[in-house]
């Protein structure tokens, strides 16, 4: 169970609903579809090392309380800050009680 003292951060979760241009092609519309308490915290030490096994640009850990609908092709804004989704979304102990989320920073 999660406890609510470590949700300290708000997070605003976004999806892209694609908009087209006068020739058609899709240019992004990032959308806000939720804004929830989160613990984000920086990778760092073993655990920095040992996501860059997967990939080297993954800075942050974001915990949520369970979330239907979170996808790895979302985004989530947090204080000035875009972080995207790196992989599919962590359901811990499988029990839809918490989502983990392995983001890398956007410049």
């Amino acid at each position: 169970m999660m406890r609510a003292g470590k949700l300290r951060h708000l997070i605003t979760l976004q999806r892209n609903e694609p908009e087209r241009n006068s020739i058609g092609d899709p240019i992004p519309n990032w959308v806000n579809y939720a804004t929830v308490n989160a613990e984000v915290s920086p990778l760092k030490g073993r655990e920095f090392f040992d996501a860059q096994q997967i990939t080297s640009e993954l800075t942050t850990r974001v915990r949520i309380r369970w979330l239907d609908g979170v996808k790895a092709e979302h985004r989530i804004l947090f204080q000035d800050r875009t972080l995207e989704i790196a992989s599919p979304p962590i359901n811990v102990d499988e029990k839809k009680h918490e989502l983990v989320l392995m983001c890398r920073e956007l410049q």
